[in-house]
């Protein structure tokens, strides 16, 4: 029977690149939560302005809290964010 031997740490090879999936575009979530502080790592956008388009429903949003609950966590569609600000170019 073969045994396999452990991996040491210089053997293992670190790399920083993109996760991609099969067609090698980069994998994006379907769903951001909106920042708890400073601007969203997808557009940029400050949570008061993502907040501004989710009350004026101008991007689709979910809110997850358990029965009961008067607070939860708000989720943004992350594609209807990015096809509202690609609609706002001139």
């Amino acid at each position: 029977m073969k045994t396999t031997q452990p991996i040491s740490r210089s053997e293992i090879q670190w790399t920083i690149a993109p996760v991609l999936a099969a067609n090698n575009d980069p994998v994006r979530p379907e769903w951001i939560r909106i920042p708890s502080q400073g601007e969203c790592r997808y557009t940029s956008l400050r949570r008061t302005y993502m907040h501004g388009l989710v009350r004026s429903g101008a991007v689709k949003s979910v809110l997850l809290r358990r029965k009961g609950m008067k607070s939860g966590i708000r989720l943004i569609h992350l594609q209807s964010l990015l096809d509202y600000i690609e609609s706002q170019k001139p």
